[in-house]
């Protein structure tokens, strides 16, 4: 399968820029109302489960645990999707994410309550399609834009920008010959990304809760449109 550049009339760096809002954007809202649990950074939930655990309370507990295979699934089935998408692959693998998307607004008005908690299988039903949806995404950025960085795991995109920042604070001239400079600006192309759109996630949900992701699911779904036919090739 060919590794494209860009994906319609979007080239990378934009195209990262606006996956890496919409990571954040699920990550933080998702947090907000579904009571501390992570839909992007799902091992954050393992830690979370843990902390409860030693804490003596197993509120939610439960459904942290139980995310993280649902990610997985998620992971697998929209694997499953690309490499049978042929030169389709980006744009039907965008169109399961903004399925995924849709289910979560849908279902989280639906399930909304005045005093705002859930007992856990709403907690459950609400933090699985939002999760579902994020693992879609992880499985575009290993099976789809191969080339593109990680818009959902951070941990790394930040080790490397820090590592290439302090490169360049020692000598920037080697910097600019050797790539690095180069790097700088796509890691923080979509740390940046992710930061903003955690900003507007975390205003979304405390305004309009379960309707704010209707921002990223129409920002997918004009990514979907604007994704041509790739050319495929097989890998030897």
């Amino acid at each position: 399968m060919s590794n494209p550049a860009s994906i319609g009339l979007l080239p990378e760096r934009s195209t990262s820029f606006i996956l890496s809002a919409i990571s954040g954007f699920v990550d933080t809202a998702g947090f907000i109302l579904l009571s501390g649990i992570f839909t992007a950074h799902v091992t954050g939930n393992l830690v979370l489960a843990g902390a409860a655990l030693a804490g003596h309370h197993n509120g939610g507990v439960f459904v942290r645990l139980l995310l993280f295979p649902v990610f997985m699934l998620a992971v697998v089935g929209a694997s499953w999707l690309a490499r049978h998408s042929g030169a389709c692959v980006v744009r039907r693998v965008l169109l399961a994410e903004a399925t995924a998307m849709a289910g979560f607004i849908a279902i989280g008005v639906c399930l909304d309550h005045p005093h705002h908690h859930f007992p856990d299988h709403e907690l459950f039903m609400i933090g699985s399609v939002a999760v579902i949806a994020m693992g879609i995404q992880n499985a575009l950025m290993r099976e789809g834009l191969k080339t593109f960085l990680p818009t959902t795991m951070m941990t790394g995109n930040t080790t490397q920008f820090t590592l290439d920042l302090a490169q360049w604070i020692r000598d920037p001239a080697k910097a600019r010959s050797n790539g690095v400079s180069e790097r700088l600006h796509r890691f923080g192309n979509v740390l940046i990304g992710f930061v903003f759109g955690a900003a507007l996630g975390a205003a979304g949900a405390a305004t309009i809760r379960f309707w704010c992701p209707c921002l990223p699911l129409v920002a997918l779904l004009i990514l979907a449109v604007k994704t041509p036919k790739l050319e495929v090739t097989t890998e030897s």
